[in-house]
């Protein structure tokens, strides 16, 4: 497992509840905040699919599915993304850190996602990603 954001820390940690988060009632992933460009690396390995899970993401979102294809990271808000079916490890670069979509400011959106039944995007699909990299609330 490896830190999406090298050095960086969660800013907005998964589950906060408040008014910018309408569709679960709560922020479903990590929010990490670097400046533009800052490289995102591959938490886990896997394969890169290209997704559509709505604007607020912005249009570079994808996520990493695993080699089981149970579980996926989302990645969102970046300005770049790898090629879709790419096969990643751990640590490997994939995209720029951005403010696409419902952003205040740059940050990574990173999500933790069941994919047991498919590849797709609602609030029962969602999982805490904190627990699985080594990160710390700020």
């Amino acid at each position: 497992m490896v830190n999406p954001v090298k050095g960086r820390k969660i800013t907005t940690p998964f589950g906060k509840k408040g008014p910018y988060w309408k569709a679960c009632g709560y922020h479903t992933g990590c929010d990490i905040a670097a400046p533009l460009g800052t490289r995102i690396r591959a938490a886990r390995p896997g394969k890169v699919v290209h997704v559509n899970f709505g604007s607020a993401f912005g249009r570079h979102q994808f996520i990493v599915l695993t080699k089981s294809g149970k579980t996926a990271d989302f990645y969102a808000h970046t300005t770049t993304r790898p090629p879709n079916g790419k096969k990643v490890k751990a640590g490997d670069y994939l995209a720029k850190m951005g403010k696409e979509g419902n952003a205040t400011g740059s940050h990574l959106h990173f999500e933790r996602l069941n994919m047991r039944n498919g590849i797709g995007w609602s609030c029962s699909r969602i999982q805490n990603p904190a627990k699985s990299i080594a990160y710390k609330k700020k």
